[in-house]
């Protein structure tokens, strides 16, 4: 380097410069060497417009990373063939350390966290896009991002993420619950009342093409569970006595399966009624009427799944095998419910039951055990 100090900045066949290779290998102090000798070395990007701090960025060598941000004034505005600045590098290679070293320079993140390549991507949506959910929750619990900004096909990192198919996972689930946490979705009367009026009629009639589907849906269910319901009030189990009474009037089980079979009755048959309701009156009044159609057929459904094991284990009691099988039923039905309505952020909850969900949704969530599976 003494006797031939130009050699620092000579390129190879694919752009390279001895810098570099010495970034890319992690050589801590022989990159210092280099750039105390010439640090416009790092100003030089290979054939793919990448320079020495995007290598130490795609490859976590987080020494070489900081030896350059100190060494090379404003180095860090300097992008690659596809406008991508050193942060985005990270991002698409999954360096979470880099990424906390860039947030603890407070001067070089302000204009990193929220650049856009050349497709218009941050490196939010880069995280969304290469599916590194660690990534993406540090990034959305950084103040300093901006969460709303859109890239050249008008995507929000959230927007892109809804548009992927996900797997099932605890991760894809703490994503979603992020996402709805720094996402707020305006309210549907607040989209209404910033639309022309042409647009008012069409988003009018499309719900009201809905409504009627759920319309349909509803009554289909109800008048199926009325059924049900009806048929076994006179197809009791265990059948009747010579004077007519039912042979297992006696029976625990047996109440409670005639007050479940009830239940199930009685809310169907009003479900019908509010459904009736809800084919004469206006748009306002029949969304109203669904809606309370809805937490009906809940309630109806319940307390037909209860009927039908109490109605089991009446038959089946002599036989344990037998008669733990409806349980189990039962259990796996209330579970799916409770994690469907309570614990998936895609679910949505019903009976007003918001407070009780956001609790648990924050005790799962939020707990720093699960972050820390979610960061492994």
């Amino acid at each position: 380097m003494e006797k031939r100090p130009e050699m620092i900045a000579e390129i190879d066949v694919i752009g390279w410069t001895p810098l570099h290779y010495s970034v890319w290998l992690g050589k801590t102090e022989i990159t210092r060497l280099l750039l105390q000798q010439d640090s416009s070395a790092a100003y030089i990007s290979d054939k793919e417009g990448q320079c020495p701090l995007h290598l130490a960025a795609s490859t976590g060598q987080i020494d070489a990373y900081r030896e350059l941000v100190r060494s090379c004034p404003y180095v860090w505005e300097l992008v690659d063939g596809k406008d991508r600045t050193s942060l985005h590098s990270a991002v698409i290679s999954g360096q979470r350390v880099i990424i906390h070293c860039i947030l603890e320079m407070p001067e070089i993140s302000l204009y990193l966290l929220n650049a856009c390549d050349a497709d218009g991507n941050t490196p939010l949506h880069l995280s969304v896009s290469h599916k590194c959910y660690s990534i993406l929750l540090l990034l959305l619990r950084n103040k300093r991002v901006d969460k709303h900004v859109m890239n050249r096909n008008h995507f929000t990192a959230a927007e892109l993420f809804y548009s992927q198919k996900q797997e099932i996972s605890f991760k894809v689930a703490m994503i979603y619950y992020a996402l709805q946490r720094y996402y707020k979705q305006p309210s549907q009367q607040h989209n209404i009342e910033t639309k022309t009026k042409q647009e008012k009629a069409d988003l009018e009639v499309s719900n009201a093409r809905n409504d009627g589907a759920m319309y349909e849906v509803h009554l289909l269910v109800a008048v199926l569970v009325a059924t049900v319901a009806f048929a076994a009030a006179f197809q009791l189990p265990g059948g009747y006595k010579p004077d007519g009474t039912p042979a297992l009037m006696d029976e625990p089980a047996f109440k409670c399966f005639l007050v479940f079979d009830t239940i199930a009755f009685c809310f169907s048959v009003t479900t019908v009624y509010f459904l009736f309701y809800a084919s004469r009156d206006g748009y306002r009044a029949r969304s109203a009427f669904l809606y309370m159609s809805a937490l009906l057929m809940v309630v109806s459904l319940i307390a037909m799944a209860s009927a039908f094991v109490s109605g089991m284990y009446l038959i089946s009691s002599k036989s344990r095998g037998l008669a733990i099988i409806p349980f189990l039923m039962a259990g796996f039905f209330v579970l799916h419910g409770f994690i469907y309505w309570f614990i998936d952020p895609r679910g949505s909850y019903v009976l007003g039951l918001e407070r009780p969900r956001r609790i648990l949704r924050k005790l799962v969530y939020g707990n720093s055990l699960f972050h820390n599976l979610v960061h492994e």
